[in-house]
């Protein structure tokens, strides 16, 4: 598709009515001109369509699109299939934009000729949110990562430091990235941004972070994130772990750089998502694990076939990975 704007902004909704106001206008307020913002509806069942479509009539640049629902990696799809910008950024509909963020963001991918640029962000919880215990979720790095970086340095880097964010709302990118590599979201699950993000980084050559807030996530109550739901997640980190085990091949095929790190980043990803599925599978109540028994037996058979650190070692890393690594740094330290 024929790029006619700078920047697209895609947006899914579902049920934000409460929100989607100020969502649409921290996107609309920006000061960087040029930009598209494209609106999935996906299936919602309260007003949120209805606001967005009177934002849609007075706005020319808004694109209004609606679909059953299928989930969030459905709609963003959708959007990356009609974006017609040069870069493309995913906001979601219940978050905030820094008014200025899209021109600081668009003038660095211009002035360093970026495939993806990164900033940080914050959490704020929303008035109604009322939780005896708060979760908390940082989007601000540990470090500064100043000047211009190959993706999979960059993400070795970040993921060491434990300063690697998945969410696609802290990130824009070049649509040229996603078409030419055929990038999508897995559809029907969440955490569907754990395999889109990861792969990003690999077929980035050009990438710069600006240590700078731009994005305000919102806390509130049932939410993807603040709804502990164990059976979900498991669902959606495994089938990212059997995608990203499926496809390790043709990531190393596609790098031109060191083989061994890239090797080294996909064990290190695999790592972290396996130790997701522990967490969740074991989160679930007897009968709900009753359920998944046969699709977990799989995931653990796929993920000790990989022998992390050798067969040996294999099925201790892979259970106790972050024990282990403590271990390991004690030992240096001693």
């Amino acid at each position: 598709m024929k790029e006619q704007f700078d920047i697209s902004v895609i947006m899914p909704i579902y049920n934000t009515q409460s929100y989607i106001k100020e969502a649409l206008e921290s996107i609309l307020n920006q000061s960087k001109k040029n930009i598209e913002l494209i609106v999935i509806n996906d299936g919602s069942t309260d007003k949120s369509g209805d606001i967005t479509k009177e934002y849609a009539n007075k706005c020319s640049n808004i694109l209004y699109l609606e679909q059953v629902n299928k989930g969030q990696g459905a709609a963003r799809n959708v959007g990356l299939k009609n974006a017609r910008g040069r870069y493309v950024y995913f906001m979601d509909s219940d978050d905030i934009l820094e008014k200025g963020a899209l021109q600081v963001l668009y003038d660095q991918c211009q002035g360093h000729d970026l495939d993806m640029i990164m900033f940080d962000g914050e959490s704020f919880y929303d008035e109604d949110y009322i939780s005896e215990n708060k979760q908390s979720f940082k989007y601000t790095r540990n470090k500064v990562y100043e000047g211009v970086y190959n993706g999979a340095v960059l993400l070795d880097e970040l993921i060491d430091n434990r300063d690697y964010y998945v969410s696609p709302c802290l990130y824009m990118f070049k649509k040229e990235i996603v078409m030419q590599k055929g990038l999508y979201f897995p559809e029907g699950i969440i955490h569907e941004d754990e395999l889109f993000t990861f792969q990003l980084y690999l077929y980035a050559n050009k990438v710069k972070h600006i240590s700078e807030v731009f994005f305000k996530r919102r806390i509130r109550g049932n939410s993807t994130m603040t709804s502990k739901n164990y059976a979900k997640s498991f669902q959606g980190y495994s089938q990212c772990l059997l995608e990203l085990i499926d496809k390790q091949e043709i990531y190393k095929k596609d790098y031109r750089g060191n083989l061994r790190l890239i090797e080294a980043i996909i064990k290190k990803e695999l790592r972290k998502l396996y130790n997701a599925i522990l967490r969740t599978f074991y989160g679930m109540n007897p009968s709900e694990r009753a359920k998944y028994k046969k699709r977990f037996k799989k995931v653990k058979s796929k993920a000790r076939e990989q022998a992390y650190f050798g067969k040996r070692y294999g099925f201790f890393e892979s259970n106790f990975y972050y024990l282990y690594h403590k271990l390991l740094n004690l030992k240096k330290k001693v």
